[in-house]
């Protein structure tokens, strides 16, 4: 959708699985790998891997998935982030700890009920099991790995953020791609309104790009206030409807961190130095 700077894409999940990633970072890191540095530490370039569980599992099956790719996969990188939010993957909430769901404000961190629900429980106890592999893996590799989590909708923030303050995650990423077509439709350009119909019709898929930036950038306030009213330690990683460097700036008074991909595609196709251009109009050269 180049006129409305977004895209949607509708892939699921293709991976070549964790074994491949595994290689493709042992290489990278090889390619540091000197006398004084064995391990192949790059200076100020921590490494992040994100995390799922296979969409054609369920339950525990799904998530000792996750916790043994944690165990696998933490000698090498530096934060892991646990995907709670694809948008393009099933959503079966009845399966206790099952690690991909895409919750609904009628499932997981209800606004509208005080008390705990079955959902919240499951969400606990799933959190609690991948902050123990993650707390035996920083042991045993003599490491201190820092745990993000990425949600597409906040409920219940309150309750979020006390969740994720006891086992001591250190971020929130906010957001993935969306699906509330009827209200990001307002932001597509009026000569892609049809196709966007016809392909969120027909093939449904997630949103990105300049279209969801609004409702991210909204989100991010009312979490940030949430997490200021609570002192809480927790930080925001801004994901969704980075195209320049203004939006950077923007992005940058709430958040730690900023992730993007749909204004970087779009951007490098047009100038391949696009992170000098950015940094140069940020001044921070």
């Amino acid at each position: 959708l180049d006129q409305s700077r977004s895209a949607i894409n509708s892939l699921g999940l293709p991976s070549v699985g964790i074994d491949k990633v595994i290689g493709n970072i042992k290489k990278f890191r090889q390619s540091f790998v000197t006398k004084k540095n064995p391990h192949g530490v790059v200076k100020n370039f921590p490494i992040a891997i994100s995390l799922m569980g296979h969409p054609l599992q369920k339950g525990q099956q799904k998530l000792n998935g996750v916790l043994e790719s944690i165990e696998k996969v933490a000698p090498l990188i530096d934060i892991i982030e646990i995907n709670e939010s694809c948008p393009n993957v099933s959503n079966d909430i009845n399966a206790p700890n099952n690690v991909t769901n895409n919750f609904s404000n009628s499932t997981i961190l209800n606004l509208e009920k005080e008390k705990e629900t079955k959902s919240d429980q499951i969400f606990v106890d799933r959190i609690e099991q991948i902050c123990n592999a993650v707390v035996k893996a920083n042991k045993k590799n003599s490491k201190k790995i820092a745990i993000f989590i990425k949600f597409a909708d906040l409920q219940n923030i309150s309750f979020l953020i006390d969740v994720l303050d006891n086992y001591n995650i250190q971020a929130i990423t906010i957001s993935n791609t969306l699906k509330n077509y009827s209200s990001l439709e307002k932001n597509i350009h009026p000569s892609e309104k049809k196709n966007f119909q016809n392909y969120t019709k027909n093939y449904l898929g997630g949103v990105s790009g300049k279209a969801i930036w609004q409702s991210v950038i909204e989100s991010e306030k009312e979490l940030h206030k949430a997490i200021s009213i609570k002192k809480s330690n927790l930080k925001i990683i801004h994901c969704g409807g980075i195209y320049d460097s203004n939006d950077l700036k923007i992005a940058k008074e709430k958040s730690v961190l900023q992730q993007w991909y749909t204004g970087f595609i779009d951007n490098y196709l047009k100038d391949k130095n696009v992170y000098e251009k950015i940094l140069k109009n940020l001044k921070i050269h």
